[in-house]
């Protein structure tokens, strides 16, 4: 009888303790804490991405120089090629334009992540 009284608390404090962690698992802290866990993982991918986008950055200008001075080397009679070369320039400059700006995205989106 003893025995039985004494697995019938460790049931009942088994329970509590299981709804205890449910609390606790379902409370405000640890939502937060989920949600800086979340911040870091995202804010240590962020970095990294950042950290790509000068040499890709450093690759387009490239590209843009080289194809510029193919241009200025191109005689008279390539007049087609050279408006080829003009037309792949300037869509370079376009992909270099769009990168400055996912630059300064991810840099503006590391920044609030240190904020936070």
């Amino acid at each position: 009888q003893q025995y039985g009284a004494v697995e019938q608390e460790l049931k009942c404090k088994q329970h509590e303790l299981a709804l205890i962690e449910d609390r606790i698992s379902r409370s405000a802290g640890a939502a937060a804490e989920q949600v800086i866990s979340e911040a870091k993982t995202n804010l240590t991918q962020l970095e990294a991405e950042l950290k790509a986008l000068p040499e890709e950055k450093k690759g387009l200008q490239q590209s843009i120089k080289s194809l510029e001075k193919e241009i200025k080397s191109m005689d008279s009679g390539r007049d087609g090629r050279i408006s080829h070369l003009q037309q792949s320039v300037e869509k370079l400059k376009v992909q270099l334009q769009k990168h400055s700006e996912q630059v300064e995205m991810q840099r503006e989106r590391t920044e609030s992540a240190y904020v936070e």
